[in-house]
């Protein structure tokens, strides 16, 4: 009985696993994990539900309320005002803009990011070429901004600015240097080497 239900299981997870990759190739990464946080979503509730003895309306309505407070809640703030923590700043909304559901989901959200990339990008294009960013901290901060800019001479500073950051301990800047080389290599017209790019 016991193998039964494993085998019953891992015939679960391969068929989801299947039917990810195939919307992934359909309509790219969006899709595929937001269907597959979903399903997490919906198995943790059952798992909650069961442990616990619950109410599943009560549940299935504040996984409601609190998916509506994901699609509603607004950006953060870009604080463009220079001083210290300033390259962390704009490092953590660039990041927060790609984590919120309504970026992942809606092609309006998605291009008011790219108009908050661009004003990132000014903004550390000014103090970069005043020479201002120094440390390997700051660098690795802005290396991301760059990375998530347009033109291939933004993604060109981002490699710059990534491998100096990792050259100088900064040991989570070797993503971003394969990720941006990857990116210009796919710029240029020819495959990338590390993989990083779907």
């Amino acid at each position: 009985m016991r193998l039964r239900t494993k085998t019953n299981f891992c015939f679960g997870v391969y068929l989801v696993l299947g039917i990810l990759l195939v919307l992934k190739y359909a309509w790219g990464w969006a899709v595929p994990l937001l269907l597959f946080v979903i399903l997490f979503l919906i198995v943790l509730i059952r798992i909650i539900i069961r442990k616990a003895n619950l109410n599943l309306y009560g549940v299935l309505g504040i996984s409601f309320l609190l998916l509506l407070v994901a699609l509603v809640r607004p950006f953060s703030d870009l604080k463009l005002e220079t001083g210290q923590g300033f390259y962390e700043v704009q490092f953590d909304t660039d990041q927060d803009d790609r984590m919120m559901l309504k970026t992942i989901l809606f092609s309006s959200a998605q291009e008011k990011v790219m108009i908050r990339d661009s004003i990132r990008l000014w903004h550390i294009k000014v103090k970069d070429s005043l020479g201002l960013i120094l440390s390997p901290m700051d660098q690795y901060y802005a290396a991301m901004i760059y990375h998530h800019g347009k033109s291939l001479a933004d993604l060109e500073r981002a490699l710059e600015l990534a491998t100096a950051a990792f050259d100088q301990g900064i040991s989570r800047a070797d993503f971003l240097k394969r990720a941006s080389y990857d990116r210009i290599q796919i710029r240029k017209g020819k495959k990338q080497k590390f993989g990083t790019q779907f």
